[in-house]
């Protein structure tokens, strides 16, 4: 939360003012901002402080206001007011805002929360949704790519809180051009060169590089500026461009060199990327509100000053929160595309300051690109030095940089996620502090020895340092994606050899915790493992400590889960033994003959009366009870009382005085939960769903006895939540679809069973000419038409309008599908005429 609390306060600065064109004296300026804690608002201005389950129950966002201090004008007074609600901000669980930081387990029992539930989830109207986090292109980094076409390009996009622009280099026949989305079309590179100061030829060559073909692949640009008889600068304002045009240089140079030997860049590799986490994409949509929030003042300001002149214009009245609000609530919706997993101990890093690094990087020789005249970029020993993708300046010896960059990070002078790598084929060192890279933690090794010994575990496990302490001694460092390339990580300690500099802390944490789960995962066929990935997170099992309390849509649970009898460490880091999700079997595999080995198993009774496998589902039914504007509103009813026995209907059977079942009532069929009348209609039931009867087992005799080895042990099974009884769908006749006339989809609408492309193309393999018929026509819409056939179009009750004759009209049956496509084509001025013959000629 801390970092997203520091993004917003920068988000208000850059947006702090807001002026009128109507009244030069009137502004309005923010002074700061702040986000507050959960609350509920009861009724008018009274909130109190509320709890997530709260939230959970009565289908309520869990948020937080928003509140401004404000300096404005009134008339020719100035005034400054505080703590001025402009909206709301869902609250992340367990995030510092939240009430259930920093609380002991007992306490989380209080609020009816699960200790060990990990939070980082929203509650928003009662439903729990989760910010995914997002992969982006890096910010402010060129990026060199070829089209499809393979012509060569570098691209920028550059974003600060002021302004984001997107800024490409094309190249047209031999030309460089710049392209960008202020500008409305392509500019010739050399022209802006010009215009941002640079006018000799010379110098503009000597910045993009004096190499032979680098001169020869940039020669018809020249030519080109020359030929638009553009020479100097017409200097409007004192403008220092010179880091611009190095910046521009480079992107040129490196589009040159792609052409040549070096590759394009690879977006798909993770130090290209950048990762979004909901704190970054919050702050991005909170940018685009507070921008949007602001215009609205502005355009309310110059509406409302030029009328006025009776009563002063407060801006204050017209602060209206449901904007911001609404736009935060709205944007956290439904994901989809491809869920990739974390490996165990990643870290994605925050924005940190990057003044200290400039300072250091200065003190270590790094020399400022405006004292220098363009030439030196392109001599083979001098490396260009980038921090978050602008040009620090230029260094000579860029191995000492870097090592003593490392030895400073080490000795905890700098941040320890900040990273530096070197590129050597575009002669760059990359120093990054910005947000969204990955990092994992390895022991350093020097001198073949890893830094990290039995003494520090020891120590380690009797509680005296802390991860922390191997850090800031330089026994343990974070690396990103990029510095990964400059080292050489062993696996295990025994295969650490002289170029060894990093050893990886314990190899399973290579994998995520849907894999962690797994045991023995390198005895298994791959694809087996991928599969588990994605089926571990549907078995039923416990959800948490607080299920009973909790009233989810669907909640499905086992009746007797059990730990696995065999786990991996990864079980135990994320504490999966304590809501456990399935049971232990034993499983006796008997081979016949060698050929008869199936993926089916036989379960004895036994075993599942004593509850293997029994879950329990819970499924909530909701009621609504509304307010009409004709002063008239939904209330609950007691049950019916039948006249004669004065006892309640069989309907109203397992209704309390209240109108509301009582707890604990086994509901049959169309027996109403919930009373409620409204006032026009009488009552609307609430109907129980059906209960399903047990099936019956029968003990199936087996005659003669077989011989054969037998093997078995426990497995750990799990049980998915998808019940056959949830599946189970038929249908003969049912709803339609109003616009085809054809059967409705899905189980839940009551809807037919599709005989798609494949099954029909394995009918027509058979020749099966009249099934075909039957499913794809009679049984779904069949319709009778009249067509005429002398014009082939389709007439009504044995008439045809074009013709204005009923001698040629014949009535045939056709899909009613095929019937709305004649007459939609109609309707764009296209003709579908049908030819008909009689069909004994």
């Amino acid at each position: 939360m801390v970092p997203f609390l520091l993004q917003i306060k920068k988000i208000m600065k850059a947006n702090e003012k807001v002026t009128s064109d109507a009244d030069p004296m009137w502004y309005l300026k923010y002074l700061n901002i702040y986000v507050g804690l959960p609350d509920v608002e009861e009724s008018f201005n009274v909130t109190r402080p509320v709890s997530p389950h709260e939230c959970r129950l009565r289908d309520m966002t869990y948020s937080a206001p928003i509140t401004v201090d404000i300096e404005y004008t009134r008339g020719s007074q100035r005034i400054i007011r505080n703590a001025l609600p402009i909206g709301r901000m869902p609250i992340m669980l367990r995030s510092s805002n939240c009430v259930l930081t920093g609380k002991t387990p007992a306490e989380f029992a209080k609020l009816n929360e699960c200790p060990l539930d990990p939070g980082g989830y929203f509650i928003v109207k009662g439903v729990e949704k989760v910010i995914l986090i997002q992969e982006q292109l890096s910010k402010n980094r060129i990026i060199v790519e070829a089209d499809r076409k393979g012509t060569v390009g570098a691209s920028v996009t550059s974003s600060t809180h002021e302004k984001k622009s997107r800024t490409n280099m094309a190249v047209k026949q031999g030309r460089f051009y710049l392209r960008h989305n202020t500008l409305s079309e392509d500019i010739p590179i050399v022209i802006i060169f010009k215009a941002m100061g640079v006018e000799s030829d010379q110098e503009i060559v000597q910045m993009i590089g004096t190499e032979e073909h680098v001169m020869a692949a940039f020669g018809p640009s020249l030519e080109e500026c020359q030929k638009a008889q553009i020479f100097t600068q017409m200097q409007v304002k004192e403008f220092n461009f010179r880091a611009k045009c190095i910046y521009t240089a480079v992107m040129v140079r490196r589009v040159i060199l792609a052409q040549g030997d070096n590759k394009v860049d690879d977006r798909d590799y993770y130090g290209n990327k950048r990762l979004e986490l909901a704190g970054q994409l919050l702050s991005l949509l909170f940018e685009d509100l507070f921008k949007k929030f602001n215009s609205e003042m502005k355009k309310i300001a110059d509406q409302v000053i030029p009328k006025q002149r009776a009563a002063q214009f407060d801006v204050v009245k017209h602060m209206r929160q449901d904007q911001i609000t609404n736009g935060m609530v709205n944007a956290i919706s439904t994901a989809c595309g491809l869920v990739k997993n974390l490996a165990l101990m990643t870290h994605i890093t925050t924005d940190m300051e990057d003044g200290p690094i400039v300072k250091l990087a200065s003190n270590l020789g790094v020399e400022d690109v405006n004292l220098l005249c363009g030439e030196e970029l392109s001599y083979p020993n001098v490396f260009l030095v980038f921090l978050n993708g602008n040009i620090l300046g230029v260094i000579r010896d860029h191995k000492k940089l870097v090592n003593t960059f490392r030895l400073m990070r080490r000795a905890g002078y700098i941040n320890e996620f900040v990273s530096i790598s070197t590129n050597l084929t575009d002669r760059c060192v990359y120093i990054s502090s910005d947000g969204g890279r990955l990092c994992r933690p390895y022991i350093i090794v020097k001198k073949q020895k890893p830094a990290v010994t039995n003494k520090h575990m020891e120590e380690l496990a009797q509680g005296y340092r802390n991860f922390e302490d191997f850090l800031h001694e330089s026994l343990v460092e974070y690396l990103d994606v990029n510095e990964e390339n400059d080292c050489n990580i062993a696996l295990y300690e025994h295969t650490i050899n002289k170029d060894t500099t990093h050893l990886e802390i314990e190899p399973f944490t290579l994998l995520g915790v849907c894999a962690g789960l797994i045991p023995y995962p390198h005895h298994n066929q791959s694809p087996r493992n991928t599969y588990q990935c994605a089926m571990g997170k549907q078995a039923m099992g416990t959800i948490g400590y607080n299920q009973r309390n909790r009233i989810d849509t669907l909640m499905y649970l086992l009746a007797y889960p059990q730990k696995p009898m065999v786990k991996t460490k990864t079980i135990e880091l994320i504490e999966f033994e304590k809501l456990p999700a399935g049971q232990n079997a034993t499983v006796a595999v008997m081979s016949y003959s060698g050929y008869d080995i199936e993926d089916a198993l036989v379960l004895n009774k036994a075993s599942l009366d004593r509850g293997f496998g029994r879950c329990l589902v819970y499924k909530n039914a909701k009621c609504t009870l509304k307010r009409y504007t004709n002063q008239t509103f939904d209330k609950v009813m007691g049950p019916m009382l039948d006249a004669a026995t004065r006892k309640p209907i069989w309907r109203h059977e397992i209704l309390d005085a209240d109108g509301i079942c009582s707890p604990g009532e086994r509901v049959e069929n169309k027996q109403v939960l919930v009373n409620k009348s409204m006032p026009t209609v009488t009552q609307i039931p609430l109907e129980g769903s059906s209960v399903p009867q047990q099936p019956q087992y029968k003990d199936v005799p087996i005659t003669e006895p077989l011989e054969a080895y037998i093997y078995f042990g426990p497995v750990y099974y799990q049980k998915l939540k998808h019940m056959v009884l949830d599946k189970m769908h038929a249908r003969a006749r049912g709803p339609r679809a109003v616009l085809t006339r054809q059967p409705t989809e899905g189980r839940s609408r009551d809807g037919g069973l599709r005989l798609g492309e494949m099954e029909r193309d394995c009918l027509i393999g058979y020749g099966a000419s009249m099934l075909l018929l039957e499913r794809l026509m009679i049984s779904s819409d069949a319709f009778e038409v009249d067509v005429c056939g002398q014009c082939g179009l389709l007439g009504y009750s044995g008439w045809c309008h074009y013709c204005k004759s009923s001698c040629h009209v014949s009535s045939l049956r056709i899909p009613y599908a095929c019937k709305l496509l004649f007459q939609e084509l109609q309707s764009m001025n296209i003709i579908p005429r049908l030819k008909l013959s009689k069909y004994n000629e």
